[in-house]
């Protein structure tokens, strides 16, 4: 994962990711300009990660953090009678037939509702 960065230099701010990179074994800062010696670059509190996902790539967990999830993974079995007609209707919603859902503190998604009463459907005769 990364974490944003800028640099005002005269009064323009420089865009920039701060990411660890596996092939060189080392922490890499990519900008989308040239940044020059001397330029101050400021790291930012990085958007849109989950607390599991701060911890793993930056060491810490905030309490407060609005984009705190979990993950759920939700399937259709293969097995299943139905299987046919649920996976067409899956398709007709853009869904596959092995889905992952974002559930945070606050909220739960509706179509991860929809999705588990699908999949519990059953034919019963």
């Amino acid at each position: 994962s990364s974490s944003s960065s800028s640099s005002s230099t005269g009064g323009t701010t420089l865009m920039a990711t701060l990411d660890y990179d596996q092939s060189k074994d080392a922490v890499v800062l990519t900008a989308d300009t040239k940044i020059g010696k001397g330029d101050e670059i400021y790291v930012t509190e990085p958007v849109g990660m989950s607390n599991a996902e701060l911890l793993l790539t930056k060491g810490y967990c905030r309490s407060d953090n609005p984009d705190d999830f979990v993950t759920v993974q939700a399937n259709v079995v293969m097995a299943d009678a139905l299987y046919t007609a649920k996976k067409q209707i899956l398709d007709a919603y853009n869904m596959s037939e092995e889905q992952t859902f974002l559930v945070y503190k606050d909220r739960l998604p509706l179509e991860l509702l929809s999705y588990l009463r699908l999949s519990r459907l059953q034919n019963t005769d």
